[in-house]
């Protein structure tokens, strides 16, 4: 990437109403590397606005940079701000390195994770900072093998395994390992969540030599995660 990649900056633009849930996509590919030291711009403010944080699902906003189905490959030296929801996700792949990634949103931005997976093996998230005003990086259902080091959490709600479970699905996830991350003005710090009524197994997960300032949570294993009253 040499230069800076801009999103549409009007719904219309995007084709709304139209739902579009990817941006940029990487797809079925095998050792791709994307790299340059420049700036993917979302441009998500008005997504913010009327997000399906604001119950609208139809205004689901799009995940801006996403590698499916890509291996052996890596993301490098790129900034990606104000997605209009996720910044980068990572799903359906193995051996995948993330290093020196920027990620830059507003704390006010809903659903706007830094960083999210879901179906890898043997990833690696190395170097990186992460302000966003949701999970700095959310490790979704059936992954493992996933490593992150050096990293700088804050704002946002933390890195999180999960959420896991919801509607009873069954979960898999394991071999989780973090160290040496700075968490700074975050709601959370390592979390792991998962719904009341999931089914399935998370284990094999490390947190080691963190460091926590001004974290509501430094540590929280949430177990009814959106719970709903009994009445409900």
């Amino acid at each position: 990437i040499a230069g800076t990649i801009v999103a549409p900056i009007s719904p219309n633009e995007w084709g709304w109403p139209k739902v579009i849930y990817k941006w940029i996509q990487f797809r079925d590919l095998l050792g791709l590397s994307v790299e340059g030291g420049r700036t993917i711009e979302g441009r998500g403010n008005w997504w913010w606005q009327k997000s399906c944080n604001n119950g609208n699902q139809k205004n689901r906003p799009p995940d801006s940079v996403n590698f499916l189905a890509t291996s052996n490959s890596q993301l490098k030296d790129i900034r990606v701000i104000n997605s209009p929801m996720f910044h980068v996700t990572l799903l359906d792949l193995n051996n995948f390195n993330v290093i020196n990634l920027k990620v830059d949103s507003p704390e006010s931005s809903p659903n706007t994770d830094g960083l999210h997976t879901q179906n890898v093996k043997h990833v690696n998230i190395i170097n990186s900072q992460f302000r966003s005003g949701d999970d700095c990086i959310s490790i979704g259902n059936r992954s493992s093998h996933v490593y992150i080091s050096d990293c700088h959490c804050g704002p946002g709600h933390g890195v999180s395994i999960g959420s896991l479970g919801e509607d009873g699905h069954l979960a898999q996830v394991n071999n989780i390992h973090m160290e040496r991350v700075h968490f700074y003005g975050t709601m959370n710090g390592a979390r792991i969540k998962t719904w009341q009524d999931g089914k399935g197994r998370c284990h094999s997960v490390s947190f080691k030599n963190c460091n926590f300032t001004d974290v509501m949570n430094p540590l929280i294993i949430d177990q009814h995660y959106f719970s709903k009253s009994p009445k409900e």
